[in-house]
């Protein structure tokens, strides 16, 4: 039998601490194992937490249904002097971006459709996936990975 922790985005990093199944949708809630976090701006790892909050993701559907991610983030205290930031968050580079409301597997699933079947051919079946997303996002997806060639013409 496979094991939850091989479903998760980050493995190593990540445990899980719930799992809720509803008809509708798969509520997975999880939390970092990592001691030690990095500050974004100067690279000190810092060990002393200051505080946690909860960061919503949208997953890879499983078997169809949704996934919804719920992240629980530990803010650090930098404790370099020369450092500008005080407190920061930790990063969870292998699930998501920074600010952002999907995990990497989702996104780059959502922008292969994109490239696969454009706005609204691809809107239908992401929405058919269980990976919901607006023609227009599509779209957007397309031009921000094909950034206009800025070449001078002769």
């Amino acid at each position: 039998m496979l094991p939850l922790d091989a479903l998760l985005p980050d493995p190593g990093h990540l445990a899980c601490d719930q799992l809720h199944i509803t008809p509708n949708l798969i509520t997975v809630g999880l939390r970092s194992i990592s001691p030690v976090a990095s500050c974004p701006v100067c690279g000190r790892p810092s060990k002393r937490v200051h505080s946690r909050y909860r960061r919503t993701l949208a997953d890879l559907p499983w078997r169809g249904q949704p996934v919804r991610l719920v992240l629980e983030v530990r803010k650090f205290f930098c404790d370099s002097t020369a450092c500008p930031r005080r407190i920061f968050a930790e990063r969870l580079t292998r699930v998501a971006g920074v600010y952002a409301r999907n995990t990497l597997g989702l996104d780059a699933a959502v922008e292969a459709i994109a490239f696969a079947c454009g706005g609204e051919g691809g809107s239908r079946l992401a929405a058919r996936l269980a990976m919901p997303a607006s023609p227009d996002t599509l779209l957007r997806r397309i031009r921000r990975a094909c950034p206009p060639v800025s070449t001078p013409l002769r």
